[in-house]
């Protein structure tokens, strides 16, 4: 797909970077540091059950969020006329 269908911006030239991942990995980091904080103060579990508790949990919360994350900050471009060539003529 070239351009949106509902507004006609050119996504061809969208490009949001990395953002979404840092943010992503900056907010499910702090996040988890504060819930094996907790779960370490609350049950004392020994270190191989923080690792089988968080590791899933990390990956899953950064991978399932990477998409959406991405899709706000592309929006967010197109919002701002952040974007090149930001509209087709007459699409949308």
């Amino acid at each position: 797909m070239d351009a949106c269908p509902a507004c006609g911006a050119r996504l061809g030239s969208a490009d949001v970077g990395d953002g979404a991942s840092w943010f992503i990995t900056l907010i499910v980091g702090a996040l988890a540091t504060g819930g094996a904080f907790f779960l370490d103060a609350w049950l004392r579990p020994p270190i191989w059950v923080h690792a089988l508790v968080w590791t899933p949990v990390i990956v899953g919360a950064t991978v399932g969020l990477l998409r959406p994350v991405r899709g706000l900050l592309l929006a967010s471009h197109i919002r701002h006329n952040l974007l090149d060539d930001d509209r087709i003529p007459g699409g949308g």
